[in-house]
């Protein structure tokens, strides 16, 4: 079964089984996470519910580890404006030729690559 991301505002529908995410993606969402359960957003026990969930979703996860593309994505950073975190999102998609789902507008009103 995909995976699928929907934003409704934007009308947009994004299946990251298919697509895939960087080995970054579980430690940013579970960092979320981990904050909002810190500073009393959500309890622990819907924490502990999240995270499992997270671990079972079918998630295609890119396993090109971080450093086998750090030459790419260090200059995708810098020549962009953007953060590692999200440069490795960038690589991946030019690296699987895929589109990008994000949110991520540039000051002319829209991202250009």
């Amino acid at each position: 079964m995909p995976m699928l991301l929907k934003d409704v505002n934007a009308g947009y529908t994004v299946n990251i089984t298919r697509h895939g995410v960087p080995e970054i993606w579980i430690a940013e969402v579970s960092n979320i996470l981990t904050m909002a359960a810190g500073k009393g957003r959500i309890t622990e026990g819907l924490l502990n519910d999240s995270l499992a969930l997270l671990a079972a979703l079918p998630v295609k996860i890119d396993r090109l580890t971080f450093l086998e593309c750090a030459s790419r994505v260090f200059p995708l950073a810098r020549k962009r404006g953007l953060t590692v975190y999200n440069a490795c999102y960038l690589e991946l998609s030019l690296r699987m030729d895929a589109g990008l789902a994000t949110l991520i507008v540039a000051s002319s009103g829209s991202a250009s690559w």
